[in-house]
């Protein structure tokens, strides 16, 4: 009897709390402070970010294992935000000090240690994306002025360009591939692709801006893009110079911030956090458990493992948040089954 009274109770664990909840979500907290934000998560289920300390400064965070932690800035500096985060634990992002105007300076944290990651010849920098094989990617003041993209190796910084006759670029992803995405600007922001020294401009949805925030190992990139000039913008996926406009969830704006190895992408669309998934966008917020307490307004980041981190509001706080993927019901039916046959065997 014991023994059939254990299996059973594993076959009562397996099946889903909630038919309706497709994923569990886990409030990241905050450095003790009000808010907090994310920046990205790694193939671990590492977040990195940033989040208010008492009484007005904005600190970046590694949050893992349970626990959030200050991630410190560089020496006279005293605010910080965290952009992403690679599968050995660099964290990338930037140090800031002073107000209007702002000094800011990419920054790498690295096994406890944290780097300037310089510049480009003028006062700023910033870091926004990292690989796994430790190739830093963003923005960065040239000597004459003005943001350039750049990509940071080994310590030393290159400067990526713009497009011909543009004057501003800035990088915000990279791939294992290195192949990096970002803008090129002067009059008009459009998004562009850096591969084997060359620059892509990616196109626009019919508009004359356009971004892009993230790339995958299969080159597929998002962002956003005008839909007509002067008009509304909405999140798009590129791939293989194909542009596809997303759509949006509720009114007529919508933004990608990340995309996975799958091809699934979150963002940002009327205030609600969104998956969009083999062709469809979904609300975040209809994929929690009832009565989670949570309203998803961002979504800012996703891993391989289908984990997704942005942020939201949670008890009347801006919070950040990781999700988690609940095994999809043919998983359980599978547990379900071989867990019925082995309790038949033990009757026998």
């Amino acid at each position: 009897m014991k023994v059939m009274r254990k299996y059973v109770l594993i076959l009562a664990l397996a099946v889903p709390l909630s038919a309706a909840a497709q994923y569990t979500i886990i409030d990241l907290g905050t450095l003790g402070g009000d808010w907090s934000g994310t920046g990205g998560i790694n193939a671990s289920g590492h977040v990195v970010g940033y989040s208010h300390i008492p009484p007005s400064i904005s600190r970046a965070f590694l949050w893992r294992n349970g626990g959030m932690f200050d991630l410190g800035v560089l020496p006279g500096y005293d605010r910080g935000d965290a952009s992403a985060v690679n599968d050995s634990v660099w964290v990338v992002g930037v140090s800031i000090r002073g107000y209007e105007p702002e000094e800011r300076r990419a920054t790498l944290w690295r096994g406890g240690t944290i780097t300037d990651l310089g510049t480009l010849g003028g006062s700023y920098s910033t870091a926004s994306g990292v690989n796994n094989s430790g190739q830093v990617v963003g923005s960065a003041e040239p000597n004459a002025g003005g943001g350039h993209a750049y990509l940071w190796e080994n310590g030393f910084m290159t400067d990526l360009g713009t497009l011909p006759g543009e004057l501003f670029s800035g990088a915000a992803d990279i791939n294992e591939q290195a192949q990096v995405v970002g803008y090129s600007y002067r009059t008009d922001f459009r998004a562009v692709l850096w591969e084997n020294g060359a620059i892509t401009d990616l196109g626009t949805l019919g508009g004359e801006d356009s971004s892009a925030y993230a790339i995958n190992d299969s080159a597929q990139a998002v962002g956003s893009s005008e839909l007509s000039p002067g008009g509304s913008e909405h999140a798009f996926l590129w791939e293989s110079g194909v542009m596809t406009d997303l759509g949006t969830l509720l009114g007529n704006e919508s933004s990608a911030f990340d995309i996975n190895a799958a091809g699934d992408v979150v963002g940002w669309s009327g205030r609600r956090a969104f998956l969009w998934r083999n062709g469809a966008m979904t609300d975040l917020n209809d994929l929690l458990p009832t009565g989670s307490g949570w309203e998803l307004r961002y979504a800012n980041g996703i891993n391989d493992a289908g984990q997704i981190v942005g942020q939201g509001i949670i008890n009347g706080r801006y919070h950040a948040y990781r999700m988690t993927p609940v095994p999809e019901p043919g998983t359980f039916a599978a547990l379900s089954v071989a867990l019925l046959v082995l309790l038949r065997r033990r009757r026998r």
